[in-house]
Formats: structure tokens, C-alpha cells, sequence
């Protein structure tokens, strides 16, 4: 029940989800599409050995804040697609 098992759990979700929209676009959608999501699934993976490191040390994490950015980005761009709900 610790919140950064929970995290773990939760990214590797994701990436699974991804994974399946990955075989999803390939056959429908434009390359980029799977690039963008490769990409995101390769931030996911430095995520998830960044959750593996206990507190306290003194290894560097993976993340950095331009990931957190670019992927925000992205996330603006789909959204300003969309209509209002």
C-alpha cells in the first residue's frame, strides 16, 4: 500500500497502455504518432528506474524537467484539438 509502489504499478500500466496503441497506430495512424509515443515510452521507463532508487541515494535520477515539458507540450497541442466537453 506504499504510495511509490503504487507509482511503479502505475507507470508500468501506462507504458503497457501505450505498448497496445503502439500496435494500434502502426497499421492507422501517421509515423509520428508512434514516434511520439515511443518516446513517451522510453520517458516512462527512466520513470519507473527513477521510482527504484530508495530516498536518500546518491545516485542521480533520470527525469529531467525538459521531459516534463515536452510531454506537457504535447499534451496542450492534443488538447487544443479537441472541443469543449
Amino acid at each position: 500500500s506504499h504510495e511509490r509502489i503504487q507509482a511503479i504499478g502505475d507507470v508500468d500500466e501506462a507504458n503497457a497502455a501505450i505498448g497496445f496503441a503502439r500496435e494500434y497506430v502502426s497499421e492507422n495512424a501517421p509515423d509520428s504518432l508512434n514516434v511520439l509515443l515511443r518516446h513517451i515510452q522510453n520517458d516512462l521507463f527512466d520513470l519507473g528506474a527513477d521510482l527504484c532508487i530508495p530516498e536518500g541515494s546518491p545516485e542521480t535520477l533520470r527525469i529531467i524537467p525538459s521531459q516534463v515539458d515536452f510531454l506537457e507540450k504535447k499534451i496542450d497541442a492534443f488538447n487544443k484539438c479537441l472541443e469543449p466537453l
